[in-house]
Parts: structure tokens; sequence; C-alpha cells
């Protein structure tokens, strides 16, 4: 690019350079006014050049991390089972991906390798990235207990694998905001109870519909949720959420013949 189509690119190029005081001024451009605004303008020119020059480079770099952005979307579409650290967490923990993006911005980097390379380290990265993240989750949940979380951002109750996705943890994941929580831990246990399921993973499986027996929020008719969703400690929206302790014991202390038509209420026949 020329000097000249640097300073036209540069948003109001033309008024930063005029409005120096030695150039902004009647009298004519003799050769000792010429020694004094020469500098000037020879400093301006660099700094337009320079400005470009970040402009150019964002752009590619911004580019380059799109293309990756795409790749790792489109990978996860086609894998929705499978657990993935985000994105910015995922590009950290390669340094081929890095140099892909942040490569000499003079050399072209081929698309292909934007599409090959991500697919190839991905399953790598993805496995090495949750067990050292469930390690440090479990340091934090007391011996013999239930490995269930509590975001302290939006109150979301989490076990592994959701804490891995859980959203106000999507950009660069990170556990500060998750703490173990004991009363949440109690209620997944009701529910194992509740549900015959014999751990996390199964009672996910079979997420089963509450239906709530005394209910007092004015809703008409029969009121159903999931039971994920009264892990979420208050009421939001008007629909029901059990957020004391004492009522899951009541259903667990009824007589087995209650248990098992409670568990009817829980679960859908077959």
């Amino acid at each position: 690019m020329s000097i000249a189509e640097s300073v036209t690119d540069t948003k109001d190029s033309e008024g930063e350079f005029a409005n120096h005081h030695p150039v902004d001024n009647a009298k004519p451009l003799t050769d000792r006014n010429w020694t004094i605004v020469k500098p000037i303008l020879l400093a301006f020119l660099e700094e337009c050049k320079a400005h470009r020059l970040k402009l150019e480079r964002r752009t590619i770099y911004t580019n380059r991390y799109l293309l990756v952005q795409h790749v790792f979307d489109m990978h996860h579409q086609k894998n929705r089972g499978t657990v993935l650290p985000p994105i910015g967490d995922f590009i950290l923990a390669s340094d081929g991906i890095n140099r892909l993006i942040w490569n000499d911005p003079d050399c072209e980097v081929l698309g292909s390798e934007f599409s090959k390379t991500p697919c190839v380290k991905m399953p790598r990265i993805a496995k090495d990235w949750i067990q050292k993240n469930v390690k440090e989750l479990l340091r934090r949940v007391p011996k013999n207990g239930l490995p269930v979380f509590k975001c302290t951002e939006c109150a979301e109750v989490l076990w592994i694998p959701r804490a891995f996705v859980h959203s106000c943890c999507t950009e660069l994941w990170s556990s500060e905001s998750l703490g173990y929580d004991p009363r949440a831990a109690e209620y997944v246990k009701a529910m194992f109870k509740l549900s015959g399921a014999r751990g996390l993973d199964e009672l996910e499986l079979l997420d089963p519909l509450l239906e709530c027996l005394d209910c007092g929020c004015g809703a008409k008719g029969r009121l159903f949720t999931m039971w994920a969703r009264v892990t979420i400690l208050g009421r939001q929206s008007g629909i029901h959420s059990m957020q004391d302790l004492q009522s899951y014991a009541r259903i667990l202390d009824r007589s087995h013949e209650e248990v098992l038509q409670a568990r009817s209420r829980v679960l859908p026949s077959s």
C-alpha cells in the first residue's frame, strides 16, 4: 500500500495533519517553514502506516480465529453427546492451533489446515481437559460426599459433566463460581431413592418428571416440573420449586406404599 493510500484510509487523517499548529497557518511555505513542517509530516505518515498495519493484522487474526471457531462449532454440532472444552480453553490448550492463528500475518495459512488441525487435536485436548478439571472439582468434595455443586452467579445446581457446559463458564472455563453444595447433594440423594437411580449418570438418563403433591403457587390442575429444575432454589416466573429439604424428607418418611405411589408420579409408567 502506498503512503497516499495509508493516509487516505486513516480516519480523519487529513484533518489531523492540517490541525498541527505549524501547518495550520496562512504563511507561505518557505524553505524555513518546510524544515519545521517536514518532520511533523514524516512522523504523521509513519503513524498512519503503523495504524493501517495494525488494522490489517487484527483483521487477519480475527478471520483465522473465526475459521477455527467454525470448525469447532461444526464438530460440536456433529458430536452433541460429547463434552468439549469452551473454544477459548481449546485454543489455549494447543500450541498447533495457537500457531495457526498467531502465525506471521504475512505468511498465508491454507484453509485446509484450519479444517484438519483442530479436528485431529480435538479428542485428545478434550480428554486431557476433562480429566484435569474433574480432579479440580473433586478436591472440593468432602470424603464420601456427592459431587454436586452450585453456581454462585445464577444459583443453578450442577454436577459432572454439566459443570463443564454451564452457561456461566463457557468462554474460558473456570471453577471459581462453582462451590460444593451439601443441601443440593442431599436433595440429589433423595432423588436417587425416589427414582431408583444408582448414580448421577443414571438419574440424568431417567430424567424423571416430578409432580407437586401440595403446591401452594396457585396453579390450576396438576403441576409437573423436571427434577433438575427443582434444584434451583426459589421460585422463578411462578414455576414451583422445592426449596426446603424438609419437604423432601416428608416424602421419604412416608410408608412404603406411599413412597411407591409418589414414585409412580415421578416416573412415567412403562
